[in-house]
Formats: structure tokens, C-alpha cells, sequence
């Protein structure tokens, strides 16, 4: 993200806009964990079905479209945004459900030539008619350090860890940790996966000479 992630929401102004409509967008969450910057926007009135919005971005008077493009395009050349949602249907009010608590399936840590992996896999027992996200607060139980990043699923699986070049967590070779997971879907919609936090241990560490 680009280095003024601080100013979206307040002297950057984000909005949606369509041939039809321009719906200004609500900061609801900002999240600076773990190396990550994640924003979690919502728009502050329903919007029209059957249009296509695009993500706009304006500061005073200077459209800003480049700030999401990761400095592929420049203030100085096309000003676009690749990022668009068409509207098909009313609203979905209806929460997110967890058909049974996630579990974890695997933990992996592995050495190759571009880096390192080691992560946790949870299953997604996770049913909803639109995408979701997944809030999600690992604590070190010792420590009691929480890191939370929104994730979406991979292969059905929620990944908890690092990822050869990068990653939500960072975790300690064989460390006790706990989870939390809440879905929230396209319309603001909210479940927690479970009463409790979960609990799972990192795997170890093993130096395999790649590093």
C-alpha cells in the first residue's frame, strides 16, 4: 500500500463511483500488523442495483486513482483504477454461517531457494451467499501478544503464518498460540466462528541449509 495509508478515510477521500452514483466509503477498520496494511471500507448507503462501480480516490481537488496501483501508473500518466463491483442484487442481510468451529488441519514449516514457510492450516467450514473476509486475532499465550489480519480462504483452508516472501504472522518455532476467526461478508454481515479462542501450537523450526 502506498506511504499515505494513513490519510485514506480523512484527507484522502474514497468513494464509489458509477455513471449514476457516487457513494462516499466509511473507514471501518484499519489494520497495520505484522508488516501488512489492510483498510476494510464500507459504503455509507446502500447501492443501486444492476450498476457498475469503480473505487475512486480524490485529495482536495487531485484525483488519486495511482494510490491503489502499487505505483504502476503515476499522477502524470491515465488516471484508472482496476478495482470495479457490479451491484446484481438487493442487499444480503443475512449473517455469515459457521456450519461447525475450524479446526486445524496441518502445520508446515519448510526452507526452499526464495524463503521460508511456516504456517498453520485451519479448515473453512464457512457458508454465505457472497465472499467473505475473515477477521482473524492470533495471541501468543505466553507473551499475550495479539496480531489480527483479515484473510480470505486458500483451497478451503484459512492460513495462519508466513509464506516464503510474505505473510499475516510471524511464529515462533513450536510457541502455543490462540485464534480467533469472524466472518464478515460483502454487505457487513458478521459471525464469529466460535465462543472460545482456539488453541494450536506453531511448528518447529528446522534449518534445512537454504538459510
Amino acid at each position: 500500500m502506498h506511504a499515505g495509508f494513513e490519510q485514506l478515510g480523512s484527507d484522502i477521500h474514497l468513494y464509489l463511483w458509477s455513471a449514476h452514483d457516487s457513494v462516499p466509503l466509511v473507514v471501518r477498520d484499519k489494520l497495520l500488523d505484522a508488516g501488512t496494511q489492510q483498510l476494510l471500507m464500507q459504503a455509507n448507503r446502500p447501492l443501486l442495483t444492476d450498476s457498475t462501480y469503480e473505487l475512486r480516490a480524490q485529495r482536495g481537488t487531485e484525483d488519486v486513482f495511482y494510490f491503489f496501483q502499487n505505483g504502476f501508473f503515476g499522477p502524470e500518466k491515465r488516471k484508472a483504477t482496476i478495482y470495479r463491483w457490479q451491484v446484481v442484487s438487493a442487499p444480503d442481510t443475512r449473517a455469515p454461517i459457521w456450519t461447525s468451529t475450524p479446526t486445524l488441519l496441518k502445520t508446515v514449516y519448510e526452507e526452499n531457494s526464495e524463503g521460508i514457510e511456516h504456517y498453520a492450516a485451519f479448515n473453512h467450514p464457512l457458508q454465505d451467499a457472497s465472499d467473505c473476509l475473515v477477521k482473524t486475532t492470533v495471541q501468543h499465550k505466553q507473551s499475550g501478544q495479539q496480531t489480527t489480519s483479515y484473510l480470505i480462504s486458500w483451497q478451503n483452508m484459512l492460513l495462519i503464518g508466513w509464506f516464503t516472501c510474505g505473510g499475516n504472522f510471524q511464529l515462533a518455532s513450536q510457541a502455543d498460540y490462540t485464534v480467533t476467526f469472524t466472518a464478515l461478508d460483502a454487505n457487513g454481515n458478521r459471525a464469529s466462528a466460535s465462543s472460545t479462542a482456539i488453541p494450536f501450537r506453531a511448528p518447529k523450526r528446522v534449518t534445512t541449509g537454504w538459510h
